[in-house]
Order: structure tokens, then sequence, then C-alpha cells
């Protein structure tokens, strides 16, 4: 990629989209009856990755019917904007769960295997910790505070 030579930026809203509800599907899928026991917001996971689905691939048809348009600055920076802004929803500011220097909310290492990567790592680091002195409580409040 070539992000300082490019007008528009090298990235596809539409794939960062479908890798969103990709891993959406999977977590729903792999550890759907704690998750449900934890109270984690199911329904509002599952219709918020359809909606960035179908806003990407609004912004997708927009961003090709302009990319003729690149000598045009106001397009292409809105088109870059609303990309980098797209990234950004992702980022919470306080950071992750016991780990404040990672702040993405989708990808980050993960906690128990630094080497690996985790997706939605606050939600699956909470859905790994077991439950200390029995206390299911205790994890739900925090797993429904961690999740963001």
């Amino acid at each position: 990629f070539s992000l300082a030579t490019e007008p528009v930026l090298p990235m596809s809203a539409l794939n960062y989209a479908r890798k969103v509800n990709e891993l959406v599907v999977d977590l729903l899928s792999r550890n759907y009856d704690e998750i449900r026991n934890l109270t984690l917001d199911v329904v509002g996971i599952t219709v918020n990755s359809a909606k960035l689905l179908e806003a990407a691939e609004k912004f997708e048809m927009f961003v090709g019917q302009n990319s003729h348009e690149t000598t045009n600055v106001i397009i292409t920076r809105q088109i870059n904007d609303i990309m980098m802004m797209m990234e950004r929803q992702f980022i919470y500011e306080f950071g992750l769960p016991d780990r404040p220097s990672f702040r993405h909310l989708l990808f980050a290492p993960s906690s128990t295997n630094t080497y690996a990567g985790s997706a939605f790592p606050g939600i699956i680091d909470e859905l790994e910790k077991p439950v200390e002195n029995g206390n299911i409580e205790d994890k739900r409040r925090v797993c429904k505070s961690k999740s963001v």
C-alpha cells in the first residue's frame, strides 16, 4: 500500500464491514450459550454489524461512482475522512479491560497468548476468565460493562 502517494486511501470499507460481520457470526456461534448467560446484547451486536455492512455497501457505491474524481479535492477528502472515521469508531479511548494500552475493540493480542490475535478481545477475555468463587453475577456485570 502506498498511503502517502495515493489520493484515496487504499482501504475497502466493504471488506472491513464483511470481516466485522464474519467475526460477529463466529463469536456468536462459538460462545452463544455463555454469551447469553452473560447478558451480552446479542441482538444489538447482530443488528449493528448488519447496519455496518449495509452502510459500507452504500459507501462503496459512492466511491465507485466518484472514483474518476481524484482531482476533486473535496470528494477525495470526503472519501478519506469517512474511511478514517469508520476505523476510529472501533478505538476505545480508555483501552481494553485491564489493558489500557490496547484500544482497538475488534483486534488486539490475546491476553492469554500475546502471539495470537483476538477478535473482540474485551469480550473474549471475559469469556475465558474463570468464574471466581462461583459468582456468575460478577462475571455478567463485568462482561456487560466491558463489552462496550
